[in-house]
C-alpha cells in the first residue's frame, strides 16, 4: 500500500476516481484534483462556484451533486443572495432536524477534454423544483451506463402527501443534456434505491418498495430496457429484501446481498427467470463487486473481522 496525498494535519482529501489506468482524481478544499500513480504532484483541473460532491468520471465527462437555485448554473447560484424569509405551500417543510431550502441538490455533468473541463450542465433543471431533504439521499445514489451515454438518479416529486407519502422514482436522462429526465419507474410509488446499469448498457435495474407509506418494507428488483422503457418485477415471489445489486459481465444475472436468518448472504437472481439461489449461507457479505465472471467481496463472522475474498460464482467457494 502506497499513500497517494500527503498527510497535512487535518486536511481532507476525498472521493477518490479513476480517469485512466494511470491517473487518479480527488476533491480537497472543494477542488478536483489529478494525479499520476507515478508522480507525487497533482494539479487542480476544476474549482467549482459552489461545493459539489459525489464527483464520477465515464466517458470523458464528469459528474458531481451540487445544490443549486432552480433551474441555475453553479455561478448563477454562488451570486444569488437568496430570500431570508420563505413562505411554504406545503406542510412539508422539515425532515428530522433539516428543513426545507429553495437549493435542491441536483445532477451536473461537463465534459472533461485535455484536462479541460467544459460548460456545466443541469441534468434536473426541467423537474420540478421543491426541495426535501430526503432528495439529498436519492440524488448521491445516482449512476451512469459504462458507455458514458445515459445517467439514472432517484427523485421526491412534489405533491400534497408527501409528509405521509415516501415516493421516489427513478428517471434516466442523456448525459448530453439533449432530452429532460424520464420517470421509468411510473406507476411504483414506494421509495426507490440501487440503480445498476448492465454492462451494454440496454437494461437498469433498482430496488423499490411497492408501499409508498413505508421506509423499511420489503424491497424488489425492477428491470427496465433503457430503450423502450419497458419493466419488469424480477424475482415477485421472494419474501427476501435486497440490499444492492451487481449486474453479471454477460447481463443475465443479478447479484445481491439480503439479509437471511440472521446473516449477510450473496444470492444469483436469474434476471429471465425469477430464479434465486445462495452463494454464501452463512456471516455477513457486503461491498460486492464483479471481477472477471467471479465476484470480489467483504465477508466477516462472528469469529472473524471482515476480509476480502474472491467467490467462484459457480462452484460458490471462496
Amino acid at each position: 500500500i502506497a499513500q497517494v496525498t500527503p498527510s497535512k494535519g487535518s486536511e481532507a482529501y476525498g472521493n477518490p476516481i479513476w480517469f485512466d489506468n494511470e491517473t487518479i482524481g480527488y476533491l480537497h478544499k472543494n477542488k478536483l484534483y489529478k494525479q499520476a500513480l507515478n508522480s507525487s504532484t497533482a494539479t487542480a483541473i476544476y474549482s467549482p462556484e459552489t461545493d459539489i460532491s459525489s464527483v464520477s468520471y465515464r466517458q470523458g465527462r464528469l459528474f458531481f451533486v451540487a445544490s443549486v437555485y432552480a433551474n441555475s448554473t453553479l455561478a448563477e447560484t454562488k451570486t444569488k443572495r437568496g430570500d431570508s424569509v420563505l413562505i411554504y405551500d406545503n406542510i412539508w417543510v422539515r425532515h428530522w432536524d433539516e428543513w426545507m431550502s429553495e437549493r435542491k441538490p441536483a445532477l451536473f455533468t461537463a465534459e472533461l477534454d485535455n484536462w479541460q473541463v467544459g460548460e456545466e450542465t443541469n441534468l434536473l433543471q426541467s423537474l420540478p423544483t421543491f426541495y426535501d431533504p430526503q432528495h439529498r439521499w436519492c440524488m448521491d445514489d445516482y449512476t451512469v451506463d459504462r458507455q458514458g451515454q445515459v445517467a439514472a438518479f432517484l427523485a421526491r416529486t412534489p405533491e400534497n402527501e408527501q409528509s405521509w407519502k415516501t415516493s421516489v422514482g427513478v428517471y434516466t436522462v442523456p448525459t448530453d443534456g439533449s432530452d429532460a429526465p424520464r420517470l421509468i419507474s411510473k406507476g411504483i410509488e414506494g421509495a426507490s434505491s440501487a440503480p445498476a446499469f448492465s454492462a451494454d448498457g440496454r437494461h437498469l435495474a433498482w430496488l423499490q418498495i411497492t408501499e409508498p407509506a413505508y421506509e423499511s418494507g420489503r424491497k424488489r428488483i425492477y428491470v427496465s430496457d433503457v430503450a423502450s422503457g419497458a419493466t419488469v418485477n424480477v424475482a415477485g415471489d421472494w419474501d427476501s429484501s435486497p440490499l444492492s445489486l451487481v449486474w453479471s459481465q454477460d447481463g443475465a444475472s443479478l447479484f445481491t446481498v439480503v439479509a437471511d436468518n440472521g446473516n449477510h448472504n450473496v444470492y444469483q437472481v436469474d434476471v429471465a427467470t425469477g430464479h434465486y439461489r445462495p452463494l454464501t449461507k452463512a456471516g455477513s457479505a457486503s461491498a460486492v463487486r464483479i471481477l472477471g465472471n467471479d465476484l470480489v467481496l467483504l465477508h466477516s463472522d462472528t469469529d472473524s473481522p471482515s476480509d476480502i475474498y474472491r467467490l467462484n460464482v459457480s462452484s460458490g467457494e471462496r
